[in-house]
C-alpha cells in the first residue's frame, strides 16, 4: 500500500476500493449476462461516490489518510494456509506440538506474522498443540477477514464504512479485537464443527457490525434455479463447455458460485480443512469436496509449463478447449496490465505458460487478441515517459 501511495495515480484507499469493486462487478455482470438485481450494479454507487469525493472523506481524494492495519491480505493468506497445512499433517500422524514445526522452520515471518498479531490483539499466548481452540479461532477469524460481503456479492449500504467493511487487514484487526472483548471465545472451538463455526461467527460479526458469512452465501445460492444466466453458467461449469467470451471471468464466477453452494452446507470444512481431510474426521464426502475445489491448472517440478487437471464429468476435449480459451484471455489481461501500468515496451514473456522461451505462435495470438479487444496494434504504441512522482 505504501508503494502505491507514492504513485501520482493513487487517489486514496477508499477511492481505489470503489474503483476496483466497480470495475470487477461490472465485468462480472457483463461477461455473465446477469439480470438486473442478481448482483450489485456499480452505476448505482455514483451519487455516494461523488459525495465522498466532495466531502473529502477519509480515504478519498484530498481527504485524510485512514489508519492502515499492521498486516494485509498476503500475511493472512499465508498464515491461514500454514496452520491448515500443519493441522492436516498432525491429523495424518505427524507431530502434534507447534514447537516442533517452529523448530523445523515452518514459521518464517511471512507465515507467523498474522498469528502473532492475533495473539497480541487477543492477549493470548502461543498454544502448545495444533488443535488448540486458539488455532481454531485464528483460522475462523482469517476466514471471516478474507471474505468481505459488501460490494460483492451484497450491495454496499454504508459507504462511509466501506474501508473497514472490505479491507482484509482492517477486518482481521477488528475481528481480533472483538474476540478479545469475549475472552471465552478463546476456548470456543473444541470439535471444529459447523455449530461452533456459526455460533462464533455470529458473535464476532455482530460485535463488528459485519454480515454473517451465511448472508452472502445464501444470497449467491438463491440465484440458482433462475432458468436464465446463472443456470446457463453453471451448466457450462458442469461440462467445462464455457463460452469463448471473456472465459476467465466466466470460469471464476462459476467456481465462486459452486464454492458458495458447498460452503453454505459445510462451512466448517472450508474454515478448517486440515482437520477434516485426515484422521477420524475424513470421509468420502470430504475427499469429494477437496477434489471439487482443487485448482483447475497445475505445474510440475521439472518444467514451468501449466497443465490442466483431469476433472470428473468433463471430457478431454472440453478440458483442452478450456485451457486454450482461458489462457488466451489471460494473455490479453497480461498485455493490458503492461499497457496501463508498466513503463517501456511490451514484454512477451510467456514461458510461465508453455515452459518454453520461444513462443512465436503464442505471441502472435496474444497480439491478435489484443487488437481484437482494443482495436490497437501493440507494436504501434508510442512510448511516453512515466509521470514524475
Amino acid at each position: 500500500m505504501l508503494e502505491h501511495e507514492r504513485s501520482p495515480f493513487f487517489l486514496g484507499v477508499g477511492h481505489s476500493y470503489l474503483k476496483a469493486y466497480g470495475d470487477t462487478v461490472s465485468a462480472i455482470n457483463r461477461s455473465c449476462d446477469f439480470a438486473d438485481g442478481q448482483f450489485p450494479n456499480p452505476e448505482s454507487w455514483d451519487a455516494e461516490t461523488r459525495r465522498l469525493h466532495a466531502e473529502r472523506s477519509e480515504g478519498f481524494p484530498y481527504g485524510p489518510r485512514p489508519p492502515y492495519a499492521e498486516i494485509g491480505l498476503r500475511h493472512i493468506f499465508e498464515g491461514q494456509a500454514r496452520f491448515c497445512q500443519i493441522q492436516f499433517l498432525a491429523s495424518a500422524g505427524g507431530p502434534e506440538l507447534l514447537q516442533t514445526y517452529r523448530d523445523e522452520g515452518y514459521f518464517a515471518p511471512l507465515y507467523r506474522d498474522a498469528f502473532e498479531l492475533f495473539l497480541k490483539l487477543t492477549v493470548t499466548q502461543w498454544p502448545e498443540r495444533y488443535d488448540d481452540p486458539l488455532v481454531g479461532l485464528f483460522l475462523l477469524i482469517c476466514d471471516l477477514a478474507i471474505n468481505p460481503t459488501r460490494g460483492f456479492p451484497l450491495d454496499i449500504e454504508r459507504f462511509d464504512d466501506l474501508i473497514s467493511d472490505v479491507d482484509v487487514g482492517a477486518r482481521f484487526t477488528l475481528l481480533c479485537l472483538a474476540a478479545a472483548e469475549a475472552p471465552e471465545l478463546a476456548k470456543g472451538v473444541q470439535t471444529y464443527s459447523a455449530l461452533e463455526y456459526n455460533d462464533i461467527a455470529t458473535r464476532l460479526t455482530d460485535r463488528c457490525g459485519y454480515d454473517h458469512p451465511r448472508a452472502a452465501l445464501e444470497a449467491v445460492v438463491s440465484l440458482l434455479g433462475d432458468g436464465g444466466p446463472v443456470d446457463a453458467l453453471m451448466e457450462e461449469h458442469r461440462t467445462f463447455g464455457f463460452q469463448a467470451v471473456n472465459t476467465p471471468v466466466r470460469v471464476m464466477v462459476a467456481h465462486y458460485i459452486s464454492f458458495c453452494r458447498d460452503k453454505l452446507k459445510r462451512p466448517e470444512f472450508f474454515c478448517w480443512p486440515g482437520m477434516w481431510l485426515a484422521g477420524d474426521k475424513v470421509t468420502p464426502e470430504e475427499s469429494a469436496l477437496f477434489v471439487d475445489h482443487l485448482s483447475l491448472f497445475q505445474d510440475r517440478a521439472d518444467t514451468e509449463q501449466i497443465y490442466p487437471r483431469a476433472m470428473s464429468g468433463r471430457s478431454d476435449q472440453n478440458i483442452k478447449m478450456l485451457v486454450q480459451t482461458f489462457f488466451t484471455g489471460m494473455l490479453v489481461y497480461d498485455l493490458a496490465l503492461q499497457w496501463t501500468l508498466q513503463p517501456g515496451p511490451f514484454r512477451y514473456d510467456f514461458k510461465w505458460l508453455t515452459g518454453k522461451s520461444d513462443n512465436a505462435a503464442l505471441i502472435a495470438l496474444a497480439k491478435h487478441q489484443f487488437r481484437q479487444y482494443y482495436g490497437i496494434e501493440c507494436d504501434t504504441c508510442n512510448l511516453i515517459d512515466p509521470p514524475s512522482i
